[in-house]
């Protein structure tokens, strides 16, 4: 072995050192920095040449890699639970908001406002030609068909905005399935070329997890360094690409995310895209109809009734309500502009008949066969219904947000940067160039002393 050796072996000390410290110093200043891995320089003595004999004290120290601290696999379960704790906040966040319209328990509410309906009624069954009796008959029934419309147009105006955010939701799952693409190319290069691309892998993985935020995305490393993704089993990103969602209309009139390459609709169960249809089907298919049931069979009820009588006139009644149900419900015309002609009487000549407007108070608690129950007892059944439906959903968003942030916290434990670590290693670092350099000044004073201070006999 040469005598400089000692020489190279602590210049490979210096220079591993110095990027064991760079290393650091880039750690710290990302220490805020979202989606950053902590960066590991990994050391590794340099191999010594094979020799036929003597004895091999080394060739030093190297920096073999500086590779990102993650797991792979803890990744790929906090991206797996964020798709789903997303879709139980978006779907708790859109039920309440269904809640709300119909504003209960609370004064305003539908139900109070049909107890108030059928008071109205009892008491103008008391004295049948009170106009004030009569005035309270037409404001009750006015408020509450109006309430009535304005619930059903709530439903449909939420309905609208849960296509207009399904659009913008596909919009982004293009947008970062093209952006996840162009990683994979820049990825794949990178490691051919022998360059370990950390921040690639950490932009690359930031996407990932806000892509299962909008679906469930499930992701394949392949060899060269890229990852396919699918969204419920389609390709989504792939080898040669990706391959973009588009929005349709269905055969039911319904706003579905479609595959461009097959014109398949996207199978989204989880995530945001998930949850929006999810409440869009939700409200439309179980919440519309059975407002709508409620608000028919008040009608029908009604205005049976109403037709079976006279009123203060001595005229048979008509309708009291308009309408089919709760997109149109409102007080006839009739009705709406003359109060003699709500019907209180069962016969002709009797003005002071009130068994009509009895039997109409009575009505609140006959059940309907359409409904399976009374018209109120119905309402209440929905509401209730309503109501577990927030709780669940408030529940699982709960659960979820807790196994999330536990999956957060092993993950940061292995990927975050800690200060207090980071210190340590400088300071160790610090150490090992300080040592390093002092045997480099031990060994160039040991050459000082062979060079120039032996061979002098004779001088």
């Amino acid at each position: 072995m040469s005598g400089f050796s000692g020489l190279y072996i602590g210049l490979s000390a210096l220079q591993s050192q110095q990027i064991v410290q760079e290393t650091v110093a880039q750690n710290i200043a990302n220490v805020n920095t979202e989606g950053y891995s902590r960066r590991v320089a990994r050391l590794a003595p340099i191999a010594s040449p094979p020799v036929a004999q003597g004895i091999q004290t080394g060739m030093g120290v190297e920096i073999t890699d500086v590779r990102r601290s993650a797991s792979l696999m803890l990744n790929q379960q906090i991206q797996e639970e964020k798709g789903v704790q997303a879709y139980w906040d978006a779907t708790a966040k859109g039920m309440v908001r269904v809640e709300g319209l119909f504003q209960e328990p609370g004064d305003n509410g539908i139900a109070a406002l049909m107890n108030e309906f059928w008071s109205s009624w009892q008491d103008l069954s008391l004295d049948p030609s009170s106009t004030g009796a009569r005035t309270n008959v037409q404001q009750r029934a006015q408020l509450l068909a109006d309430t009535l419309r304005r619930t059903h147009s709530g439903i449909l105006d939420f309905t609208t905005g849960l296509d207009v955010d399904l659009r913008v939701q596909v919009d982004r799952v293009n947008v970062l399935a093209t952006e996840i693409a162009g990683l994979n190319k820049q990825i794949t290069k990178s490691l051919a070329s022998g360059v370990t691309p950390n921040d690639l892998w950490d932009r690359r993985d930031m996407l990932l997890e806000e892509l299962s935020t909008l679906s469930h995305a499930q992701t394949a490393e392949n060899a060269d360094g890229s990852t396919m993704v699918f969204l419920e089993g389609h390709m989504l990103v792939g080898s040669q690409g990706s391959i973009p969602l588009e929005t349709q209309i269905d055969g039911n009139g319904n706003l579905q995310p479609m595959w461009s390459d097959d014109g398949t609709i996207a199978a989204v169960s989880s995530g945001e895209m998930g949850a929006t249809r999810g409440l869009r089907d939700w409200a439309l298919n179980e919440i519309m109809p059975k407002i709508n049931d409620i608000a028919t069979e008040l009608i029908d009820a009604v205005n049976a009734l109403h037709n079976s009588g006279f009123t203060l006139d001595n005229n048979p009644g008509g309708d009291f309500f308009s309408g089919t149900d709760a997109h149109d419900i409102n007080l006839s015309a009739l009705v709406a502009s003359d109060l003699n002609a709500i019907v209180t009487a069962a016969g002709p000549d009797t003005p002071g008949d009130g068994s009509i407007a009895l039997q109409m108070a009575d009505l609140q608690d006959q059940e309907r066969p359409a409904l399976g129950d009374s018209i109120i007892g119905a309402y209440a059944t929905m509401s209730a219904l309503l109501g577990l439906n927030v709780q669940q959903s408030e529940t699982m968003a709960g659960n979820q947000e807790a196994l999330v942030g536990f999956l957060a916290g092993q993950r940061d434990s292995l990927a975050g940067v800690s200060l207090d670590e980071e210190g340590v290693t400088m300071i160790g670092a610090q150490r090992a160039y300080e040592a390093a350099a002092r045997v480099i000044t031990v060994v160039d004073e040991m050459l000082d002393q062979l060079i120039n201070r032996t061979g002098m006999v004779g001088r």
